[in-house]
């Protein structure tokens, strides 16, 4: 059931790309979230109506917000809003489900399944496209005060559970330092909550087997409590986390155990092959690296 190339050609010739979209990046953003937006609308009119559940969940909303933040300084909901005719893409949108609705003589399971299989195939070239853009831009017309930053900081804290893991991890670090991230252009100071960034990191180690976690997780607990550091930088070896293989073979280098360091820091060798080099050269010169202190790695 090839229809999804009809569908979203209609929902291109709904973007209203004002002049500084002439710019072939900017064109192809707004085709993306044109596009991510198509999904959204048809999804939740065939849920409304069929009482199927293919509409986009709140994590995968969070998801795209937090990549056009981080790429262009703009929300979801203000790309569409800004880059189109929102009621008339919605109405257009609704009118799709309802046209494939009433075309097949109601909500037949089959058939619905089929239509939202072409459709996921579309999503799912989308927002893999929206994730690996290495190219950013400031879309200039959105600015935020530190207060509203701050408000929105808030925000996703309290309902972290909902967001994408990278915008865990970012949370987390920015209530480590007290600096927050909105966008590649926007910041804000907000309180350093450490009790609160170790809960997120754990949600996600633990949910995700998140070997990056787990080495944050050791960084922020090393000085108040190096047992329970040292677990979770092990944890995070053993996902085989480049950082967390070369603290371990670090770690047991300082405690004289050079066999066991290798083991770790061969395994870190393919990622970092410099320094790694570097802490084995040190090892063989000195019999342990130079940022050994009281037997733990610095």
């Amino acid at each position: 059931m090839k229809i999804s190339a009809t569908i979203f050609s209609l929902a291109l010739s709904l973007l209203s790309l004002p002049t500084l979209a002439n710019d072939a990046l900017i064109k192809s953003y707004a085709e993306t979230i044109a596009a991510l937006n198509t999904y959204r609308q048809i999804t939740q009119q065939l849920d409304t109506k069929c009482e199927t559940k293919y509409a986009l969940s709140k994590l995968q909303v969070n998801e795209i917000d937090f990549l056009l933040r981080k790429k262009a300084n703009i929300t979801f909901t203000e790309f569409v809003t800004i880059f189109g005719d929102v009621e008339l893409q919605t109405l257009n949108n609704q009118g799709v489900a309802n046209a494939f609705i009433e075309k097949n003589g109601g909500c037949i399971p089959s058939l619905l399944a089929l239509f939202h299989a072409d459709l996921h195939k579309v999503y799912l070239d989308e927002i893999a496209k929206l994730r690996n853009y290495q190219v950013t831009f400031a879309f200039g017309g959105i600015r935020k005060s530190e207060q509203e930053i701050q408000a929105f900081a808030k925000e996703k804290i309290q309902n972290y559970q909902q967001l994408p893991t990278a915008e865990i991890k970012a949370l987390a670090r920015s209530l480590e330092i007290g600096h927050y991230q909105y966008s590649i252009v926007s910041f804000g100071e907000i309180q350093i909550n450490l009790r609160q960034a170790k809960e997120l990191l754990l949600f996600v180690a633990e949910q995700t087997q998140d070997g990056e976690a787990y080495y944050n997780l050791g960084r922020l607990v090393q000085w108040r409590n190096p047992t329970q550091a040292f677990h979770y930088f092990e944890k995070s070896a053993e996902l085989e986390d480049v950082d967390g293989l070369i603290w371990l073979g670090t770690y047991y280098s300082c405690n004289k155990d050079n066999a066991e360091a290798l083991y770790w820091l061969d395994k870190a060798s393919a990622e970092k092959p410099d320094y790694v080099e570097d802490i084995k050269l040190e090892i063989q010169d000195l019999g342990m690296p130079t940022n050994c202190l009281n037997g733990w790695p610095r």
